[in-house]
């Protein structure tokens, strides 16, 4: 691997039985995913989804001994680390991207976390785009009862909804209605209209159409939408991202949306999760015309805090 190259790891999670393992099987079979290496996450002894992964991309590996995100975190730091030393070597095909496939009970953001942090991956790889598969059968019911699903759903770039042609009429507006409620950024695709080019692709930096009053308190996680038309002050509002990162970092599960500042002249993408802020990115246009700051903050029971007070007194 070449000094600097950084191969994005990209994430495809998802609820128990929410149709992952069936849309990597159907996207792994086009030739736009042909130079990828895929990690498959077991939880348990027995790799049931290997036999599943009919056209696997040039490596599959299979971890089996329990959930990436959380217990067997090293296993996941081993595994990369492994795979980058034999593509080195000429053991396996060169790859262009990595796709891990969660356990259905992971919470993405530890995963981009390591990936972030961890010094035997930081010269090697990057942190991609996260993707969740949602059941339009049982996902009302998945979200409203558990937590490992609102936190694939909130970490999500995108959210694919699977089993539409099984489930009844007005699951599928019922299921949008819960996602967004959770995450009011990431596009909701039915499964079909899903693409490999799709499941690899750049998340969008910019947050758009956003509800200034739209957030959601059920199971805990939140969504919160500030909208503010005049500009920030660039010290003072990163400040404000860093205490509130610092303090109530693990329950972040994201940062996302665009500042409008005094300082620049074009607005400046934020992006984070957990206590991990991805360098700032200046964008090339304003999103709809619109010259304001817009930001989404999900969280787990942060409902207390005044965030627009907490950006006055950071000296926003």
């Amino acid at each position: 691997m070449n000094a600097g190259a950084h191969i994005p790891v990209h994430v495809l999670a998802g609820f128990l039985g929410s149709g992952k393992t069936t849309l990597l099987n159907r996207l792994l079979a086009s030739p736009a995913l042909g130079d990828s290496a895929v990690i498959v996450n077991e939880f348990g002894e027995i790799a049931v989804d290997h036999a599943m992964i009919t056209e696997a991309a040039e490596e599959t590996m299979i971890l089996k001994s329990g959930c990436i995100c959380c217990s067997v975190r090293g296993d996941l730091v081993d595994s990369l680390s492994d795979l980058a030393g034999r593509r080195n070597a000429g053991a396996v095909p060169p790859f262009a991207r990595v796709v891990v496939e969660t356990t259905g009970l992971a919470d993405p953001g530890p995963i981009l976390q390591t990936l972030a942090t961890d010094p035997a991956l930081t010269g090697r790889y990057r942190a991609g785009s996260v993707t969740a598969t949602v059941d339009a059968v049982n996902g009302v019911r998945q979200i409203e009862r558990h937590e490992e699903a609102r936190r694939q759903i909130a970490a999500a770039d995108r959210i694919v909804i699977t089993k539409l042609d099984i489930a009844d009429a007005g699951a599928e507006s019922a299921l949008k209605e819960k996602v967004t409620g959770i995450n009011p950024t990431g596009p909701i695709l039915p499964r079909d209209a899903v693409d490999a080019e799709m499941l690899t692709a750049s998340a969008d930096p910019a947050v758009r159409n956003v509800d200034a009053n739209a957030h959601s308190h059920r199971g805990g996680i939140s969504a919160h939408c500030l909208v503010i038309e005049r500009p920030l002050r660039w010290a003072g509002f990163v400040r404000w991202l860093d205490s509130l990162t610092a303090l109530r970092g693990a329950d972040v599960l994201r940062i996302k949306g665009i500042v409008r500042t005094h300082e620049f002249d074009r607005p400046v993408a934020v992006n984070g999760i957990h206590h991990l802020l991805h360098p700032p990115t200046p964008l090339d246009a304003w999103p709809d015309g619109c010259r304001e700051t817009r930001l989404v903050i999900i969280a787990d029971g942060i409902e207390g805090l005044d965030l627009r007070a907490g950006l006055e007194a950071a000296g926003a």
